[in-house]
């Protein structure tokens, strides 16, 4: 395989892998240096992966909650550069409700 996501399945797996351990960061007070990175990480591949997402759309609603997912994905890598627990905490768990939200009506 060239690394190119070619199914829902493969891009699903992998925006639980990179955001899973930072969603068990979700409420933290502070962050140190390393979370910061890994939020913006995250922010970044999640925009990218939520525009893939809708190249294997299941119609306008989960077009829309894959445009939310990675609206939330830029509200963290902005919370992440301003280093604001609180909007970063806030962006991870708004992430993690619209992952449910979706898997309960697509998956």
């Amino acid at each position: 395989m060239d690394g190119a996501l070619v199914q829902l399945d493969e891009v699903m797996d992998v925006q639980a892998t990179i955001a899973d351990p930072q969603f068990k960061k979700i409420g933290e007070a502070s962050y140190a240096d390393a979370d910061w990175a890994a939020f913006t990480d995250l922010g970044s591949r999640i925009q990218v992966t939520a525009a893939k997402a809708k190249d294997f759309s299941k119609g306008p609603e989960f077009d829309k909650l894959a445009d939310q997912l990675g609206g939330k994905a830029k509200e963290l890598s902005a919370a992440a550069t301003a280093k604001d627990a609180g909007a970063a905490s806030t962006a991870l768990t708004e992430m993690k409700a619209t992952c449910k939200e979706c898997h309960s009506k697509f998956k």
